[in-house]
C-alpha cells in the first residue's frame, strides 16, 4: 500500500473522531440548557435565583435535589395570593 493511501486512512480516521467529539459537545450544551423535569419529581423554582429544583417529596428542611444531586435546606414560601385564597375559602 503506497504511504499516500495510508496517509490518507489516518486523516479520515482523525476527522471521523472530531466530528464525533464536536457532534457530543453539542448534545450536551443542549441537556444543560434544555432539561426537562421527570414525571415523578415535583420542579420548585427557587424565589431568590430562580434555580429549578427536582424533589420526589418537598417538605421543609433538608430535601435531597435530584438535578444537582445534593441535600438541600427547603424553605416553603406561599405567595400572597394563595394566603387571600386561603383566607377567602376559610371565611365562606
Amino acid at each position: 500500500m503506497p504511504i499516500e493511501h495510508l496517509l490518507l486512512i489516518s486523516v479520515i480516521f482523525f476527522m471521523e473522531k472530531l466530528i464525533i467529539i464536536i457532534f457530543m459537545l453539542t448534545l450536551t450544551q443542549i441537556s444543560d440548557t434544555e432539561e426537562v423535569c421527570p414525571p415523578h419529581y415535583k420542579e420548585i423554582t427557587a424565589s431568590n435565583d430562580s434555580l429549578k429544583h427536582w424533589y420526589i417529596n418537598p417538605l421543609e428542611g433538608e430535601n435531597w435535589c435530584w438535578r444537582h444531586n445534593m441535600y438541600e435546606n427547603l424553605r416553603i414560601v406561599r405567595s400572597k395570593i394563595e394566603k387571600e385564597k386561603e383566607t377567602l375559602s376559610l371565611n365562606q
